[in-house]
C-alpha cells in the first residue's frame, strides 16, 4: 500500500544517507545491519582483525559501530601519523635507492606506535602528570625484578615524548635511525650524499661497505628491547580477560604517504598486527581494500613468501540479497517514519512493485554488486526523481538508473586506477552488446583496435592492462590468451559474470571472488552486470535466476 500523498511526500534534498560512512553517522547509528561480522571483531580471541572488502562494502561503518560498542578504543587516522616525514627523509631515500632492506625498521615503527598507544589507553596517559604517575607505578611494581625493569627501560628512554602524539613519536624514531646511520658511516656518509646527488661517484668497494654498515644499523634497531616490553605487557599488564582494548586504523587506501614506501609500510603493519596477537586482551584492527592487499603482496613479495599464512587474519565482508534489501528498508523507515507514521515501512510502501516484469527489489539488487553503498546510491537517485511525490514509480527508477549507472562506472574506474589506468578503455569493448553473449563474440579485430588505443596513450605507463596489450602486440602471447586475461580481469572486478556448465552464473561479488584462468572455458558465456547496462548501452535479454 502506497503512502497517502497528503501525509507524506519526498522533499527536495532528502536522501537515504551518504555513501561514505564518515558522512553517514546519523543514518548509520540507527540503520546499522549486523551480518555477524561485528561479533567476530569484538571477540578478542578470534584471529580475524583485518577487515577486507571492496569500496562501499561497509568496512568503515563496521569499525565505527565497533567503536560505539566498546569502551577502550583508540582510533588512529593514517594522515595523523605524519608518515610522510619518512618518505621525505633523505637518509631513508638514500638507503632505499642503495637497496638496504628497511622492513625491520618499518616493523619497529608500527610496534612502537601500538605499544605506546596500548599503554596510553590502559593508563589514560594524556599529559606529563599522567606519565609520571605511570612510571612511578611501574617502578614500584617491578622493584627488584631486573628483567622486567629492563623491559620498561625502553619506555623510559622516550621521556617526555611518551605521552605526545604519534606524529612526534614517528619523528623521534626516524631521527634516531638517521643519527645512528650517520654515526656508523662516519666520513663515508659524505660520500653517500655525493654519490646519490650525482656530484661524485664512489667506488663499488665503498658502496658495498656503506650498504653493509647501514644494513647493520637497521638490523640492530631496538626490536629486542621492544619485544621485551610486549612480553611484559602480555604477561603482567594486560591480563584481565574482562577488560578489552582495541586499536583501529582505517582509510589506509587513501593518500597518507608516498607510494614509494606505502606498500612496505602496509606490509609491515600487517606483520605488526600479527605479532601483537600475543597480547590476548588487545586487538589491533585495520581495514583494507582487497585490491590494495593484492598490490601490497605483489610489490613486497620476497622469496619464500606464503600468502596463506595471513588468511586467518582476514575478515572478508560479504552481503546477500536479503541483507541488501534490509539496508534499503531500514533507511526508508528512518526517512519516512519521522514524517508520517510509526508503522514499519518497507520498499513496497514506497516503490512500484514491479519494474517491467521483474520485482522491484530484485531489479534494484541486481543492479548492485551486493554492497550497501550501491543500494544507497541507487535509492538516492530514485528519490531525487520523486521530489514532491509520495511514491517512486517504475518510470522514475528507469530515469534514475541512467544517472546511477554512469556514477558507478566512473567509481569503478577510480577504485581500480592504481593498477588499471586503462580500465575504462578496455570496458568499452562491452558497449552495445546483448546482456549475455559468447566470449568469441569479442573478435580479434576488436581486440586489435583496443590494443592500439591503449598502447597509443603515453600517460598509462604503470598499467597492468597496457603491459598485457604490449605482450600481445609483441607476440608474447596470442589474442585468445589476451581475451581470456581480459575476461578474468572483468570477472574479478564484477563487471561480468560467467555462466558455467551447470548454467549457474558466477559473480565475483557473490561467493567465488577469483576464478583461475584455467577454470575459464575457451568460449564461456558472458553475462554483463546489470549495474552497467545503461552506461554501456546493453541490450537487456531476459535473465535467468542465479
Amino acid at each position: 500500500m502506497a503512502l497517502a500523498k497528503s501525509q507524506f511526500k519526498f522533499k527536495k534534498h532528502e536522501f537515504l544517507g551518504a555513501e561514505g560512512a564518515e558522512e553517514d553517522k546519523d543514518f548509520l547509528r540507527e540503520c546499522f545491519i549486523d551480518t555477524g561480522d561485528l561479533d567476530v571483531l569484538r571477540d578478542i580471541s578470534h584471529p580475524a582483525r583485518i577487515v577486507v572488502g571492496r569500496t562501499g562494502a561497509g568496512k568503515t561503518a563496521l569499525l565505527m559501530h565497533l567503536r560505539t560498542c566498546e569502551n577502550d578504543v583508540s582510533w588512529i587516522e593514517p594522515d595523523e601519523l605524519a608518515l610522510q616525514y619518512i618518505s621525505n627523509s633523505n637518509v631513508i631515500k638514500w638507503l632505499t635507492e642503495l637497496g638496504v632492506n628497511l622492513d625491520i625498521f618499518y616493523r619497529l615503527l608500527w610496534r612502537h606506535i601500538f605499544t605506546i598507544e596500548l599503554v596510553q589507553l590502559k593508563y589514560n596517559i594524556r599529559n606529563e602528570t599522567d606519565q609520571r604517575s605511570f612510571f612511578e607505578k611501574i617502578y614500584q611494581k617491578y622493584l627488584g625484578q631486573k628483567r622486567k625493569k629492563e623491559a620498561f627501560d625502553y619506555l623510559y628512554e622516550w621521556g617526555n615524548k611518551f605521552w605526545e602524539g604519534t606524529e612526534c613519536r614517528i619523528h623521534e624514531v626516524t631521527k634516531k635511525l638517521e643519527k645512528d646511520i650517520r654515526a656508523k658511516l662516519g666520513s663515508k656518509f659524505e660520500l653517500l650524499k655525493g654519490d646519490l646527488s650525482g656530484s661524485k661517484k664512489i667506488s663499488e668497494e665503498d658502496r658495498y661497505e656503506i650498504v653493509d654498515r647501514a644494513q647493520t644499523v637497521v638490523n640492530s634497531v631496538q626490536i629486542q628491547k621492544l619485544s621485551k616490553v610486549i612480553d611484559a605487557l602480555e604477561n603482567d599488564e594486560f591480563t584481565n580477560k574482562q577488560k578489552k582494548f582495541y586499536i583501529i586504523i582505517d582509510r589506509l587506501d587513501e593518500k597518507w604517504v608516498d607510494d614509494s614506501i606505502r606498500y612496505k609500510l602496509i606490509k609491515a603493519l600487517i606483520e605488526a598486527v600479527r605479532d601483537l596477537k600475543k597480547i590476548t586482551t588487545c586487538k589491533i584492527i585495520i581495514a583494507l581494500r582487497k585490491d590494495l592487499i593484492n598490490r601490497v603482496f605483489r610489490h613486497t613479495r620476497a622469496a619464500g613468501f606464503q600468502e596463506e599464512k595471513y588468511q586467518s587474519l582476514f575478515l572478508n565482508l560479504s552481503w546477500n540479497k536479503e541483507e541488501i534489501v534490509e539496508v534499503l528498508n531500514k533507511r526508508l523507515n528512518k526517512l519516512v517514519r519521522k514524517q508520517y507514521t510509526k508503522k514499519e515501512i518497507t520498499w513496497k510502501d514506497i516503490f512500484a512493485h514491479k519494474i517491467g516484469k521483474q520485482r522491484t527489489d530484485d531489479y534494484l539488487v541486481d543492479r548492485t554488486m551486493y554492497r550497501p553503498r550501491d543500494i544507497i546510491n541507487f535509492s538516492n537517485c530514485c528519490i531525487r526523481h520523486a521530489t514532491g511525490r509520495a511514491a517512486i514509480t517504475a518510470t522514475m527508477v528507469k530515469r534514475a538508473e541512467a544517472e546511477y549507472s554512469d556514477t558507478r562506472f566512473r567509481s569503478l574506474g577510480d577504485e581500480w586506477i592504481a593498477d588499471h589506468p586503462s580500465l575504462l578503455k578496455v570496458l568499452s569493448i562491452l558497449k552495445r552488446r546483448p546482456s549475455s553473449f559468447d566470449a568469441f563474440d569479442i573478435t580479434e579485430v576488436q581486440i586489435d583496435e583496443m590494443i592500439l588505443e591503449i598502447l597509443s596513450n603515453d600517460s598509462d605507463k604503470k598499467c597492468i592492462l597496457k603491459e598485457m596489450c604490449q605482450k600481445a602486440f609483441d607476440g608474447d602471447f596470442s589474442k585468445t590468451e589476451l581475451r581470456r586475461k581480459m575476461i578474468n580481469l572483468m570477472y574479478r572486478l564484477g563487471v561480468i559474470g560467467i555462466r558455467r556448465k551447470n548454467r549457474v552464473i558466477n559473480w565475483s561479488f557473490i561467493g567465488n571472488s577469483v576464478l583461475r584462468e584455467a577454470e575459464i572455458p575457451d568460449n564461456p558465456k558472458i553475462e554483463i552486470c546489470p549495474m552497467f547496462y545503461r552506461i554501456l548501452g546493453i541490450f537487456a535479454q531476459r535473465r535467468k535466476k542465479h
